[in-house]
């Protein structure tokens, strides 16, 4: 990558001032209700846009950029941000993985840090290639962190939706059928496309309803996508045309969140972070990060106090760092309290 990825924003908020504003933040929560402090800047580009930890380490961080274009790879957190303060930030630059149209679009990482999973836009020869129209088709694709070697999950589609990995397994839908892969089968010649049965089933959207199973957990009269069972299996979030629900497995029950977009489980399943914006009608005027159980009680506004538009969290596999983005670059904030 070419050293115009990072360039100098001295005309926008100052990292030290950011960091400073959201300790502040950070610190005027009382008692054990959680808080985010200690915000630190991971890039400077002002185009970068919803990270996600590896499961493996908080010092991993993969993102994209504006549209989702692309997946980005910091190896290295800590001297990330340190290369920021000393203003050498091409020192700490991140790998390019993929420039692919609409690829950062909940991608997903490989249980063991070791690959990131992808979708893939390909132009077709006939007619000229419109996001989503018929000249294109879709892919499901994993990236080997070490090797490079891009490898093919699906085949071409004219639908692949995001992928979902759980148990080993990467669960996906190719032109309306559920399908799954064993992400151990990693050569072509052992890899077999499968088709999904009740036992392998977790939730999926189909027609606009979150299905799990036979059974409809959503509206019937409201669009809904994006379901995601949690890390156990026992849970799951999804986002429909109102707002934001939990599935609480354990008990049956679907709890309507109120306004929310852009959710992720903890790895321990306790928790979900996500985001609540408000707008203007036209573009988004501010957004704060929530933090709530896994049975939609204590609801908490992470970033209340906090004066930047914070966008599309996740939490570390240890549950102790969130990251997110802010005006476009990408931080990392140290939650703490809630015990």
């Amino acid at each position: 990558m070419s050293n115009i990825y990072f360039h100098s924003a001295l005309a926008k908020k100052t990292c030290l001032s950011v960091t400073m504003a959201a300790v502040m933040a950070g610190s005027a929560f009382a008692g054990n209700e959680p808080y985010l402090t200690h915000f630190q800047q991971l890039t400077n580009d002002g185009n970068s846009i919803a990270p996600q930890f590896s499961p493996m380490s908080s010092n991993a961080v993969g993102f994209t950029h504006s549209k989702y274009q692309g997946i980005y790879l910091l190896n290295d957190v800590k001297k990330a941000i340190k290369a920021l303060r000393a203003r050498k930030a091409e020192l700490a630059m991140p790998e390019e993985l993929t420039s692919n149209l609409g690829s950062g679009f909940k991608f997903a990482w490989g249980p063991k840090g070791k690959r990131i999973l992808y979708r893939i836009a390909k132009k077709v020869k006939s007619g000229k290639a419109k996001f989503g129209g018929k000249y294109l088709k879709h892919a499901l694709t994993m990236i080997d962190l070490q090797t490079k070697q891009h490898t093919d999950l699906s085949g071409e589609a004219e639908v692949i939706s995001v992928p979902r990995v759980r148990d080993g397994k990467v669960f996906f839908e190719k032109d309306g059928e559920q399908k799954w892969v064993n992400l151990s089968e990693i050569e072509m010649s052992k890899m077999n496309l499968n088709t999904v049965t009740t036992e392998t089933l977790s939730i999926v959207e189909k027609d606009g309803r979150i299905m799990m199973g036979e059974k409809t957990l959503s509206d019937p009269d409201t669009q809904c996508w994006l379901p995601a069972l949690s890390p156990n299996g026992k849970n799951a979030h999804f986002e429909c045309a109102n707002g934001l629900y939990i599935y609480n497995g354990i008990k049956d029950k679907v709890i309507f969140l109120g306004t929310g977009t852009n959710a992720r489980w903890a790895r321990n399943s306790g928790q979900l972070v996500y985001e609540k914006t408000t707008d203007n009608g036209h573009d988004i005027t501010g957004s704060d990060i929530y933090l709530v159980n896994y049975d939609g009680t204590n609801q908490v506004n992470l970033t209340s106090r906090f004066g930047g538009i914070a966008r599309r969290p996740t939490l570390s596999a240890d549950g102790k760092t969130v990251a997110m983005d802010i005006d476009g670059n990408i931080y990392t904030a140290q939650l703490k309290g809630g015990k």
